[in-house]
């Protein structure tokens, strides 16, 4: 008798033990949880990854919006300016603007055939000056050049170009400056038989108009002008 009553309770504990193996459900559950931290980490990771993607997409605009225009290193200055290699300046209409950041670009165009102006330069902007750079560069068909130095005096331009002629500068970007009419409103009696209409057709079809500056512009003129940034060149390997 006691010694089945021994045996019975051992059966009996072993049902405890099985029991508790058996309710280890609801722990491995709990097991479970700590799985789905990852998960978490994981959906919390997109998240930042989504959010860095938008900001990374929009730096590379904010650099494109920078960088709009033609890139050219110095020794590319003639066939891009002066001599238009592949018509890209005559197809888009417009007259081209120089960003110079090396500081060679300045001294190309000062040394090549220009009339050259320097908008810091008070006696360069004088208007009559100005009238007489502007006639002399449509009457032998070269290009009058006016240097911003990295300096916000475009509408300083317009200013004295209306004290010239009201619209003056308009008549110049808009190229109808070499037109019989537009050209009549500028000359005058005692500029001399050098400057009488006569003289001016045969090579004012070769006039042109070049802005430089050596800093980032005013937005609108990157607009209003084809753009061309003179980079420095790069390092001989």
């Amino acid at each position: 008798m006691s010694s089945s009553g021994v045996k019975k309770t051992v059966k009996a504990k072993g049902k405890v033990v099985k029991k508790p193996a058996a309710t280890a459900k609801p722990g491995g559950t709990k097991k479970s949880g700590p799985t789905k931290k990852p998960a978490v980490k994981q959906e919390l990771k997109q998240a930042a990854t989504s959010t860095s993607g938008v900001e990374q997409s929009a730096e590379p605009a904010k650099l494109e919006v920078q960088q709009v225009g033609v890139q050219i290193v110095v020794k590319e200055l003639e066939d891009v300016l002066i001599r238009d290699v592949g018509n890209k300046m005559a197809e888009d209409g417009r007259w081209p603007l120089i960003i110079d950041e090396t500081g060679q670009a300045s001294i190309f165009v000062r040394y090549t055939d220009t009339n050259y102006l320097n908008a810091v330069n008070p006696a360069n902007m004088e208007p009559e000056r100005m009238r007489i750079a502007l006639l002399g560069a449509v009457r032998y068909g070269k290009p009058l050049v006016i240097d911003l130095m990295g300096c916000d005096m475009f509408h300083v331009v317009k200013e004295r170009f209306d004290e010239i002629k009201e619209g003056l500068l308009d008549w110049v970007l808009d190229k109808t400056i070499v037109t019989e009419e537009k050209f009549n409103e500028i000359t005058k009696k005692e500029d001399g038989p050098e400057y009488e209409e006569k003289m001016f057709w045969a090579r004012m079809g070769d006039f042109k108009f070049w802005l430089m500056t050596n800093s980032e512009p005013e937005p609108d003129l990157l607009e209003k002008f084809y753009v061309i940034r003179v980079k420095p060149s790069p390092p001989k390997e």
